[in-house]
């Protein structure tokens, strides 16, 4: 059994090193460590149970996708509250490569700081390999990507407002 407990909070991150900027951010982390980018790695054997709490440090609502059996069936979101905790508990899955992420935004894809790989490892053996999980990141506020995912035409909406905030810093 593997037993999971992360938070979801707002933090700063230096994507640059410790020595450069510092951005606020929403992101995932453990409960007993710091925020991180990605999210922390879930890495289990093929047949592990998973027993997992999202606590929501955030001022909003938050969902999170991909905390589920990797078996085939539907997954469904786990919807989590501001400022409350929820559980979920199931078993791995299949062995591959996945991924979970959550939004505060109400984003239909994954977006922003909170990701991570979601790997299942056969019962046999362990690949060699490296896990690179790629995230975007904006500096339009989360009301601004409400706009955008709400566009009838997002795309051009979404070229517009990066236009415009690209325009902004250069001022």
């Amino acid at each position: 059994v593997l037993t999971l407990t992360l938070r979801a909070d707002r933090g700063v991150w230096h994507p640059e090193g410790p020595s450069g900027p510092g951005l606020t951010i929403e992101a995932l982390g453990e409960t007993a460590a710091p925020l991180s980018v990605p999210a922390p790695m879930i890495r289990v054997k093929e047949g592990t149970r998973i027993v997992a709490s999202v606590r929501n440090d955030l001022n909003t609502a938050l969902v999170v996708r991909g905390l589920c059996a990797r078996d085939g069936a539907p997954c469904s979101p786990l919807a989590v509250p501001a400022g409350e905790t929820r559980a979920v508990e199931f078993p791995a899955g299949h062995p591959g490569t996945y991924h979970y992420w959550a939004t505060a935004i109400g984003a239909p894809v994954p977006f922003r700081e909170m990701a991570g790989a979601f790997i299942v490892d056969p019962l046999e053996g362990v690949a060699d390999d490296r896990v690179l999980v790629i995230t975007e990141w904006t500096s339009l506020s989360p009301a601004q990507l409400g706009e955008i995912m709400r566009a009838d035409d997002a795309g051009r909406t979404a070229a517009a407002g990066f236009a415009a905030c690209n325009d902004a810093q250069t001022r």
